[in-house]
């Protein structure tokens, strides 16, 4: 990673890996050792899926990671389950007292929207709010800014956003990166998933 952030001259801090919490937890000691090679390289780690695998929210004092992304699973339905709110809203105040950004996933109707809102829940994705978007379309957005969400829904754009009132929607929308960089991006997270799972056995 450190090579290839030399490289392309990318700066470390506009990389963001993210790691899935069941790949963190197969081996949470070698997880935590190249994590925290890489955070000394400046680069930003997103623990992705939370919900899904076995760890807990004391686990993540642990962890050196700068975002948690909260898994849809707790997200699907949230309107209509108080059980699923009180639990999201749990985990996403764990979270903030860490420190962490917290990000929901899988956002799909205005409901769940609000409701995410209100649980000082800053950041979110899903298809209410973009679809996947190639480099280009990602390219002119940072320069243009977002459309309403209304223009969104109709022809399918962007990614992460602040949530929040439309005029302070920011982009988070993450950019492929030229070919040549993503690919050499995508092999070294790639060296780097691999060293986790070798470290596990």
């Amino acid at each position: 990673v450190g090579q290839v952030l030399r490289d392309s001259g990318i700066e470390a801090r506009c990389l963001v890996l993210e790691l899935t919490e069941s790949v963190a937890m197969e081996n949470p000691t070698a997880a935590t050792t190249l994590l925290m090679q890489l955070r000394a390289l400046g680069v930003r780690i997103s623990l992705d899926d939370f919900g899904t695998g076995h760890s807990s929210l004391a686990y993540l004092r642990q962890l050196p990671v700068d975002a948690l992304k909260v898994d849809q699973s707790f997200v699907r339905g949230i309107e209509a389950n108080d059980d699923m709110t009180g639990i999201f809203g749990i985990v996403t105040n764990t979270a903030q007292q860490l420190g962490l950004s917290v990000v929901a996933e899988g956002i799909e109707n205005e409901d769940q929207l609000a409701l995410i809102h209100s649980l000082r829940c800053e950041l979110g994705q899903g298809y209410l709010l973009s679809r996947p978007v190639d480099r280009e379309t990602a390219s002119r957005i940072l320069k243009t800014g977002l459309p309403s969400r209304e223009k969104r829904a109709s022809d399918n754009r962007p990614a992460t956003l602040r949530l929040g009132r439309a005029d302070e929607e920011r982009s988070g929308v993450m950019t492929h990166l030229s070919t040549a960089r993503g690919l050499s991006i995508a092999a070294a997270v790639l060296t780097v998933m691999v060293a986790i799972g070798f470290a596990s056995r």
